[in-house]
């Protein structure tokens, strides 16, 4: 079944399927590492991201569902909206161009995802990020034929983000890779970053970044990655 009918046919049984993705079995599990393109103290950074999630004892495999990702980075972590060029577009924008709808110089960085819906069946997305005020974009495609398949906004705070994810029920991610390259500006001779990395490192020699996973059933989880920094 192709991947764009699977998409369709999960949100057709998604009020019968929603609960059985809800539930985990005890082989639920997943993971978090997130680091930072840069280990210098209070430098304009990237960062790549990954998260996953498996459950071999739920129904078809199928791992309960997260609806919230929330990533908090250690105190002194930078996020500035303002430093690059926003995409305004409207949610209509959207719904109409797909990706067309936000100027290129907005785009910040990409996702890889990876997903079942309730039968078992996989598909594979790719999603395009774009800045905006206090906000990341996220326009979400089918890798097979590009096409629109969700889209949503991130809140973007000083040292947090938390991505809000808009998907139907009967789908469950079950993983989850963004790459952000670096981006600065310079103005008036002084550099202007979208992330900077906090000014001093810890004496352990890295920072720790925590994740904070919201599923569908009410449950959360929390986890921890570390990301090497240059102490003086």
């Amino acid at each position: 079944m192709a991947p764009r009918r699977l998409w369709l046919v999960c949100a057709a049984v998604a009020c019968g399927a929603a609960a059985g993705v809800a539930s985990a079995s005890p082989q639920f599990g997943s993971t978090f590492g997130l680091t930072f393109s840069s280990a210098t103290p209070g430098s304009p950074s990237g960062l790549d991201l990954s998260a996953s999630w498996s459950d071999p004892g739920g129904l078809n495999g199928v791992p309960k569902a997260a609806t919230k990702l929330e990533f908090v980075g250690p105190p002194g972590t930078k996020f500035d909206t303002s430093a690059l060029p926003r995409c305004r577009a409207s949610d209509e924008d959207i719904a109409n161009l797909s990706v067309r709808a936000c100027p290129r110089a907005s785009k910040i960085g990409s996702v890889k995802g990876q997903g079942l819906i309730v039968t078992g069946n996989p598909f594979n997305t790719v999603a395009t990020l774009f800045n905006a005020r206090r906000q990341i974009i996220v326009i979400v495609r089918l890798v097979d034929d590009g096409r629109l398949i969700t889209y949503f906004r991130d809140d973007v705070r000083r040292s947090s983000v938390a991505v809000n994810l808009k998907i139907p029920g009967g789908v469950a991610l079950t993983k989850f890779d963004a790459h952000l390259p670096r981006h600065f500006v310079k103005v008036h001779g002084k550099r202007r970053a979208y992330l900077r990395t906090p000014a001093t490192c810890p004496p352990s020699g890295s920072w720790t970044i925590t994740a904070i996973f919201t599923y569908r059933d009410g449950s959360t989880e929390r986890r921890t990655a570390t990301s090497a920094c240059t102490r003086p």
